[in-house]
């Protein structure tokens, strides 16, 4: 596998990082999940414009300052993508703090240098096929996906996911594939790597972004959704409501969209996934390839979502 580091393409076995390096201590790096999807005349990187402004506010929250432009950053993703000869393929930007002060101020002398990484890799499903068939099992227990400070709460950072990292292997310990986790409130927040939807007579309804990540995906489902004429709600759900729920199902780039058919071995639903879930899905795929004309005012909304690149 070959990487972008610094400006230049390497060898993934030549990429020397320090084990002082200051995010290996205390997480202070920022990093990205992004999609590449082959298509008929090429591939698409799917949402590259947001994923890599996600990247920098993720960086501007945590005081750090990227030593390349977003178009290098662009450039470099597809650059990657070229040297190792993917189409379809999962993409890692991850910005981080190398060697320097071992304090927490990283402007003291010596000062921690900014480095960025870029790889990617051929990554079908965050849940295999295999091991979810008609749908997921999750677990929503008492972890809680909480923010240090409202200002960056839309930030994807190195540190924020050490909870939903302890969430999802007590889960998987329990015999379950995924947890859930609940907002300062208690009200539903998401998934440990992905955004939550439930579906209730034909409606999405979906928590508000004050206890979560916003996700890319998640925004497309919802543009998706409304272009179906489908009726979507932003709001706290108490968690009661997801036992309740005709559908529930997960959206994210890794995971994209998955259905979850069993919550704390209740059974959602029919106990496959719904014919909301599979309308969106459905759709979804066909949105990531470029094959699916939106309507009206979406057909703007979404021009920019496919950045093409003509195969060599």
């Amino acid at each position: 596998m070959k990487v972008w580091f610094d400006g230049s393409i390497a060898a993934v076995g030549d990429t020397r990082v320090s084990c002082l390096a200051h995010t290996l201590h205390y997480g202070t790096g920022v990093f990205e999940g992004i999609r590449a999807y082959g298509v008929e005349d090429g591939r698409t990187v799917f949402r590259l414009r947001e994923h890599v402004e996600r990247l920098f506010n993720s960086a501007r929250s945590l005081r750090m300052e990227i030593p390349f432009s977003p178009d290098e950053i662009e450039n470099a993703i597809q650059g990657v993508l070229s040297e190792n000869g993917l189409r379809d393929a999962y993409i890692r930007p991850l910005v981080f703090f190398e060697q320097g002060g071992m304090g927490l101020d990283v402007g003291a002398h010596p000062r921690n240098p900014v480095r960025t990484l870029i790889a990617a890799w051929k990554w079908d499903s965050y849940f295999s096929t295999s091991e979810w068939g008609d749908g997921i099992s999750a677990r929503l227990g008492d972890w809680k996906r909480v923010f240090p400070h409202p200002s960056v709460n839309k930030a994807k950072a190195v540190g924020f996911y050490a909870s939903s990292y302890l969430a999802h292997m007590e889960a998987k310990s329990y015999g379950y594939q995924e947890a859930i986790l609940i907002d300062e409130d208690g009200n539903l927040a998401e998934a440990s790597a992905s955004n939550l939807f439930l579906v209730q007579d034909g409606t999405l309804f979906t928590p508000t972004t004050c206890a979560i990540l916003p996700g890319i995906t998640r925004d497309t489902v919802i543009t998706i959704a409304r272009d179906l004429g489908l009726k979507v709600n932003e709001e706290h759900i108490p968690q009661g409501r997801i036992f309740l729920a005709d559908e529930v199902f997960l959206t994210g780039t890794a995971s994209e969209v998955v259905p979850v058919t069993q919550i704390n071995g209740q059974q959602v639903g029919s106990g496959k996934a719904g014919p909301v879930t599979k309308r969106i899905s459905d759709t979804y795929r066909l949105v990531v390839r470029n094959a699916y004309p939106f309507s009206g005012e979406g057909s703007e909304r979404v021009a920019h979502w496919h950045p093409m690149t003509q195969e060599a």
